[in-house]
């Protein structure tokens, strides 16, 4: 074979297994509890004077999107939600963070698939403000989060699947209300954060 058919061979395995890969779009619904709740406050000898909640345990049901395969791996952004709080009181939230999760699964015809995810959402602010806003402070604000999950393929187009999260990382500011403190907070935990069920529809389907 020549170095002309070779080439040729190579395009059209290339061409195909583009075809075979060729990202498509997939919607969801989601039903979330999110399990613990994620706060910093301030007290002096007169109790709590202030609170700001950065996570609050909820119940809830979502939409979300996916695309890909782009190799194994997928993304992944939540579209709306309503979420009724532990704690009390409930929220309509629309695009709730701007991030994306990362799906990896491995790209094989099975009924069950196991899979990892990971992802985050990143704030930067620059500059400065005359006054003491901490979002001037040079100090990011970021989540990571990681987790397993599990689909189940009732069909070509749907998928039932099912999600853990298990490891989270917050990095927020807080103001102070005593000039000169810190200004940031920084969260970690490990374990079951949050579970999710729910189905995927997939549009690319054949």
């Amino acid at each position: 074979m020549n170095a002309t058919k070779t080439a040729v061979v190579y395009l059209l395995l290339a061409a195909a297994s583009i075809a075979l890969a060729s990202p498509s779009i997939r919607l969801g619904g989601r039903g979330t509890y999110l399990l613990g709740s994620t706060s910093a406050g301030w007290s002096d000898s007169l109790g709590e004077i202030t609170r700001i909640t950065y996570a609050d345990a909820y119940k809830g049901v979502g939409i979300e999107a996916v695309c890909g395969p782009i190799g194994w791996a997928y993304g992944r952004a939540e579209l709306a939600g309503v979420r009724s709080f532990d704690a009390g009181g409930g929220a309509l939230v629309v695009f709730p963070a701007a991030g994306l999760d990362v799906l990896v699964k491995p790209q094989f015809h099975w009924r069950v698939l196991p899979y990892v995810w990971g992802g985050g959402h990143y704030a930067g602010y620059w500059g400065k403000q005359n006054n003491s806003d901490p979002r001037f402070s040079l100090r990011p604000l970021y989540e990571l989060r990681a987790g397993i999950g599990v689909e189940y393929r009732l069909s070509p187009r749907v998928n039932l699947f099912a999600e853990i999260q298990t490891h989270n990382h917050l990095s927020a500011l807080f103001p102070s209300p005593f000039r000169g403190s810190g200004q940031g907070v920084l969260f970690k935990s490990y374990g079951v954060e949050r579970a999710d069920v729910g189905f995927r529809y997939d549009f690319g389907a054949r």
